[in-house]
């Protein structure tokens, strides 16, 4: 829920890479708060510095899709996202954007971890994300909620950040085939699986049962669908 809760934020959707917040947003976030005022404090109490509506918010996140997994969509309703875009104008930002080259604590990145972490716990209460099945013992737990922030932030997005920065276009194309592979995983399990209740021999058993034989949820261009290939 944390990392769907960060993604919308963010507006960051699935497979996406993370981008630097504009230049001029950094600038204004150092004017403002260049005397050491209590950025903790800013997110529950402070004034807005620019209106709510000028900030950038998903409102949905899709979830699933491709072969026989239907996508379904998390919807934040108004009033949350309302909130959420107050909690991020207190800080004159017109979008939630981590700066990846910088520090995890430097004060804007704090300042981001402090409106993500605001907004979720709100989030949470309001059963914004009941769909995912969050656990709401955690809720209350702010080291651990603050941990898994920075590992998915500051270590999963930074690295993918790094690595698309070195090589345009490297991490869709590894997390392609990664979400590939892993759909093959899947059908050469239930093959095995229906080969074993058929009592079929064990060399078929094997066979089927070999995920780089595997072949499902490939996409074709010319068809325009995900289609299961064969070997020639």
């Amino acid at each position: 829920a944390l990392y769907a809760h960060i993604r919308i934020l963010w507006r960051l959707e699935r497979g996406a890479v993370p981008k630097l917040p504009p230049s001029d947003i950094l600038s204004d976030f150092s004017l403002w708060f260049s005397d050491g005022q209590n950025i903790a404090a800013t997110a529950t109490a402070g004034p807005p510095l620019i209106h709510s509506s000028l900030v950038e918010i998903s409102q949905s996140l899709r979830y699933g899709g491709g072969g026989q997994q239907a996508p379904w969509m998390l919807m934040v309703d108004q009033a949350m996202l309302e909130y959420y875009q107050v909690c991020i104008s207190r800080f004159g930002l017109p979008c939630w954007c981590p700066d990846l080259r910088d520090t995890a604590y430097s004060p804007y990145n704090s300042a981001c971890r402090i409106i993500a972490l605001t907004t979720f716990q709100q989030g949470i209460l309001a059963k914004v994300y009941d769909q995912l099945l969050p656990n709401p013992r955690y809720v209350t737990n702010t080291m651990l909620i603050l941990k898994l922030y920075d590992h998915f932030v500051h270590y999963y997005q930074q690295k993918r950040f790094t690595k698309e920065k070195k090589s345009p276009g490297s991490v869709t194309i590894s997390e392609e085939l990664k979400t590939l592979y892993k759909n093959c995983e899947r059908l050469a399990a239930c093959r095995k699986k229906f080969a074993k209740e058929m009592k079929l021999p064990a060399r078929y058993i094997n066979m089927v049962s070999e995920v780089k034989a595997t072949s499902d949820d490939e996409w074709d261009p010319e068809l325009g669908a995900y289609a299961i290939k064969c070997r020639p």
